[in-house]
C-alpha cells in the first residue's frame, strides 16, 4: 500500500511499514519452567522486523514470498484448501508440516484422504482410481494388509492341482498365475498356456473368486512368453516358426494376444512381429521378454553359440511393429526396465550393468532375474486393466531387483551364488545422474562400484541356488521348513527401528565411524571369487514364521500372496507344476466383514 494512502480501522486491510532491528548478540534468557529443565540462552544473530499496524489472526503461515494470516471465520475454507494442496506433498513433507503448528497437525490428522495418501507411500503402493471402495475401507484394508505381512497372519490357505503337465515356463502377475503346458512327458515343449485368476477377498467382491484354469492352445511351439496384463491386457508369446524353404532354419517371432479374449490383440497393427532367423545348429535360444508402455524389449541368446555372435537385444514398438533401433549385441538374457524408456542388461564380458535409453543405447554377473515386479507403466499411469475390486497396487518405483552371479568352480567343484539387491529407484537415479556425462564417443563414463554400490545395495552369498519369491520391496529366500520375509521398504525399516518388535530383526547399519571396523553384517566375503570383500549397507527387516511348512521346490510371491510350489514324489513333472499351496499373507478383510 502506498505511504500516502489512508489508514483503515480494519486490521485485515491495514499494512504498515515494518521497522528492522539488527540483533548481533543477546544475553536474554527465556524462563520456561514447563518446557525446559533450566533457563535457555543463545547468541545466534537474527533480524527482527515488526509491522507498525496491528492484526487479528488466529494462525500465520509463511513461505519464501508471503505472510498468510488465517482468521477463525474462514477456517473451514482454509482447511479445505490446505488438504487440496497437501495432496501434492510426499510423506516426509507432510510429517514436516504436522510439526509447524497445531492447525496444520489437526488438518492433516483429521483428513482421511491425507492419511490414506501417507499410508500408501509408507507401504509402497499406488491408489487404484477405478476402485469404488470408500477411502475409509481402503485405509483400513491397507493397514490390515501391512500388519498381516509383519505377523504372518494368513487370511486363507488354498491347495490346488495343476490340470496339465507343466513345460517349466511361467509368469506371475498381480491378478493371474500363468504356466506353460506340454503334451509330452518326455520332451518339455510348450504348446499352450494354462492360467488361473488368483483368489483374493475384498469388501467389493460379491463372491469369492473361484479357482478355475483357463487354457490357451496355440498348435505351435512356444519358446517363452511375457505379459502386460494390467497395463494392456497383453500376452506376448515367442515362437519358432519353421522356414518353408530351409528345413535347417526357423524364424523367431512374437505373437501378440489379448489375455481376456485369447485372440490376437486388437490394439496393434500387426499381431505377429518377426525378430530374427535361427539355424538348427544353434539350438533353441533362451528368451527374455518385457513390455512396458509401447516398448517391447526382447533378448535372444543361443546357448550353443560359443562365439555369442548371434545374441542380441531387440526393441520394438509393439503397437506398430516397428523396430526402434538396430539390434544390440548382448551376453546375457537378463532384462529389467527401470523406467518406460530406460532398461538394464548385465554384461558378463565387461562385468558391468549396461543401461540403455530407448531408442539410443547409453552404455553405462552371470544372470539377472527377468524383472522386479511390478513393471513400470507408460507415463507412470495406473495400469488400465487392473481389477476395480483392488483398491491399490504396488508402486513400481519402489520395487527391488535381484542380480545373481554364479561362480565356479570352487573346492570339490561346487558352485557359489552371489546375490545383489538394489531398489529400481536407486539404479534409475544413478542412470539419470550420468546422462549429461557423455564422453567423446557418446557413451557414458563407467561408474565404479565403490562410488554408488555400498549405500544402496545388499549383497549375499549362498551355496544354494538363489531361487526365491520377490515382489515390490519384499523377497522370500527359498525356504526349507521356515519362511523368511526380507522387507527392503525404507519406511518399514525406519518404523521397525522406532518401534521394535521381537518378531522382526533389522539387518544393516550405516557407514561405520572413522577409525571403526565395518559391521560384519554388511560384509559379503569374497571367497576367492572377487579381489576383495563386498561391502553393502542397504538395510532390511527380516520376519520369520513360527509355523513350520513343507519343503517347497520353488516359491513365488505377489503383493498379496505367497505361492509354494511342490512336486509329487511319484511324478517327473518339473518344479513349476504339481501341487501348489496359496499362502495369503495379507488379511484383506477388515474387522466385522463376513467371510
Amino acid at each position: 500500500m502506498d505511504d500516502d494512502e489512508d489508514e483503515s480501522d480494519s486490521p485485515s486491510e491495514h499494512v504498515g511499514r515494518p521497522s528492522r532491528i539488527w540483533c548481533v548478540e543477546t544475553s536474554e534468557k527465556v524462563d520456561a519452567p514447563e518446557t525446559f529443565m533450566e533457563e535457555v540462552s543463545g547468541e545466534l544473530p537474527y533480524v527482527a522486523a515488526a509491522s507498525e499496524g496491528r492484526y487479528a489472526f488466529d494462525g500465520v503461515l509463511l513461505d519464501e514470498e508471503r505472510v498468510i494470516g488465517i482468521r477463525t471465520d474462514r477456517m473451514d475454507n482454509i482447511r479445505h484448501i490446505e488438504v487440496h494442496y497437501f495432496g501434492y506433498l510426499r510423506l516426509l513433507d507432510l510429517h514436516r508440516c504436522r510439526r509447524v503448528c497445531h492447525l496444520l497437525k489437526d488438518t492433516i490428522d483429521g483428513s482421511l484422504h491425507l492419511q490414506y495418501q501417507m499410508q500408501l507411500e509408507l507401504a509402497g503402493m499406488r491408489n487404484n482410481p477405478n476402485s469404488k471402495a470408500c477411502v475409509t475401507s481402503r485405509l483400513e484394508l491397507l493397514k490390515t494388509r501391512e500388519k498381516a505381512w509383519r505377523t504372518f497372519d494368513w487370511s486363507f490357505v488354498t491347495n490346488i492341482t495343476v490340470p496339465c503337465q507343466s513345460s517349466g515356463v511361467y509368469d506371475l502377475t498381480p491378478s493371474a498365475y500363468l504356466l506353460g503346458k506340454t503334451l509330452s512327458g518326455d520332451v518339455f515343449e510348450t504348446t499352450g498356456i494354462q492360467s488361473v485368476q488368483l483368489p483374493a477377498k475384498f469388501p467389493e467382491d460379491l463372491e469369492t473368486v473361484s479357482v478355475e484354469w483357463n487354457e490357451f492352445d496355440f498348435g505351435m511351439h512356444i519358446i517363452d512368453f511375457g505379459t502386460a496384463i494390467e497395463e494392456h491386457d497383453l500376452m506376448a508369446c515367442v515362437s519358432s516358426v519353421p522356414d518353408e524353404d530351409d528345413r535347417n532354419a526357423s524364424h523367431i517371432v512374437v505373437i501378440l494376444l489379448r489375455y481376456s479374449t485369447k485372440r490376437t490383440h486388437d490394439g496393434c497393427q500387426n499381431p505377429v512381429i518377426p525378430i530374427c532367423r535361427a539355424r538348427a545348429s544353434q539350438g533353441q535360444p533362451s528368451i527374455s521378454i518385457e513390455v512396458v508402455g509401447e516398448n517391447l524389449a526382447l533378448t535372444v541368446v543361443f546357448n550353443q553359440d560359443r562365439a555369442m555372435s548371434s545374441d542380441y537385444l531387440y526393441i520394438f514398438d509393439w503397437k506398430t511393429g516397428r523396430s526402434k533401433c538396430d539390434p544390440i549385441q548382448v551376453y546375457n538374457i537378463g532384462l529389467v526396465f527401470l523406467r518406460e524408456d530406460i532398461l538394464v542388461n548385465p554384461n558378463i564380458v565387461r562385468k558391468s550393468l549396461d543401461i540403455y535409453h530407448i531408442p539410443l543405447p547409453l552404455r553405462s554377473l552371470r544372470s539377472l532375474r527377468p524383472s522386479p515386479d511390478p513393471n513400470p507403466t507408460a507415463n507412470a499411469a495406473f495400469p488400465k486393466y487392473t481389477r476395480p475390486t483392488r483398491p491399490y497396487a504396488n508402486d513400481p518405483s519402489d520395487a527391488i531387483m535381484i542380480m545373481t552371479l554364479e561362480v565356479s568352480p570352487f573346492n570339490r567343484g561346487s558352485f557359489r551364488n552371489y546375490v545383489m539387491i538394489v531398489h529400481r529407484r536407486a539404479l534409475l537415479q544413478l542412470a539419470l545422474s550420468a546422462l549429461p556425462l557423455r564422453s567423446g564417443k557418446g557413451l557414458l563414463n563407467l561408474v565404479s562400484w565403490d562410488t554408488w554400490g555400498p549405500p544402496v545395495t545388499r549383497a549375499m552369498c549362498s551355496l544354494r541356488p538363489p531361487s526365491a519369491g520377490t515382489h515390490a520391496g519384499r523377497i522370500i529366500p527359498l525356504p526349507r521348513d521356515t519362511i523368511h520375509v526380507l522387507d527392503f521398504n525404507p519406511w518399514h525399516v525406519h518404523l521397525a527401528r522406532r518401534n521394535p518388535d521381537p518378531r522382526e530383526l533389522i539387518v544393516g547399519t550405516g557407514e561405520p565411524r572413522e577409525g571403526k571396523k565395518e559391521h560384519e553384517e554388511n560384509i559379503c566375503h569374497a571367497h576367492e571369487a572377487f579381489a576383495q570383500d563386498i561391502i553393502s549397507r542397504l538395510p532390511y527387516v527380516r520376519c520369520t514364521s513360527e509355523e513350520k511348512w513343507e519343503f517347497y521346490e520353488a516359491v513365488l510371491m505377489d503383493e498379496e500372496r505367497i505361492l509354494g510350489v511342490s512336486v509329487s514324489l511319484f511324478s517327473a513333472i518339473p518344479v513349476s507344476s504339481g501341487s501348489m499351496a496359496w499362502r495369503n499373507r495379507a488379511k484383506l478383510i477388515p474387522t466385522g466383514w463376513k467371510r
